[in-house]
C-alpha cells in the first residue's frame, strides 16, 4: 500500500467527525481530489490471526443512493448471498462459499461518501484483493462514476 493511503484513510476518518457545516472548509476540498481513486489494503493471515482483504473508494453520491446501488448489486448476484443487513448503518454482510464479507457506505456530507468492501483471508486459497477491487469498481460503474485503482 502507497504512503498515500493510510493519510487518506486518517483523512476521511477526520471528515467523518466533522459537523454538517465543515463542508466547503479545505479540509473537504482536499477530500475531493480523493473522488474515484479506489485503495486496496491487504493483511495476510499471520498464525492464527486472521488476514483481510479491503477496497475502498469516495463518491460524490449521497450514502443512500451508493447503499441503494450496491445492495441492489448484490442481490442479482446468484453466487454471493446475503447473511446480515443493516440499512439504517448502511452496512451489509455477505458470503460466497466459505468466504464472509462486508460491505459499509459512510456518508461523509450530502453528497459525499465512503464505500469500503472488506474480506476475510482463507489460508491456502486464492486473494480475494483484486475481486474487492472490481466489486468497487462495478458500483462506480452502475453508478456512472469514473474510479480508478491507485497504485
Amino acid at each position: 500500500m502507497s504512503r498515500r493511503a493510510p493519510a487518506a484513510l486518517v483523512l476521511l476518518a477526520v471528515l467523518a467527525a466533522c459537523p454538517p457545516g465543515f463542508a466547503q472548509t479545505p479540509w473537504v476540498l482536499l477530500a475531493r481530489r480523493a473522488l474515484g481513486k479506489v485503495q486496496q489494503l491487504t493483511q495476510d493471515q499471520n498464525g492464527k490471526t486472521p488476514g483481510f482483504e479491503v477496497a475502498t473508494v469516495l463518491l460524490d453520491a449521497p450514502a443512500a443512493r451508493v447503499y441503494a446501488t450496491a445492495v441492489a448489486m448484490v442481490r442479482r448476484n446468484q453466487a454471493v448471498q446475503i447473511v446480515g443487513e443493516d440499512p439504517a448503518h448502511y452496512r451489509l454482510q455477505i458470503a460466497q462459499g466459505p468466504r464472509q464479507g462486508s460491505l459499509s457506505v459512510t456518508p461523509l456530507g450530502e453528497n459525499l461518501s465512503q464505500i469500503m468492501i472488506a474480506a476475510n483471508v482463507i489460508a491456502g486459497q486464492d486473494s480475494t484483493a483484486s475481486r474487492m477491487t472490481d466489486a468497487v469498481l462495478r458500483v462506480c460503474r452502475e453508478m456512472h462514476k469514473q474510479c480508478s485503482v491507485t497504485q
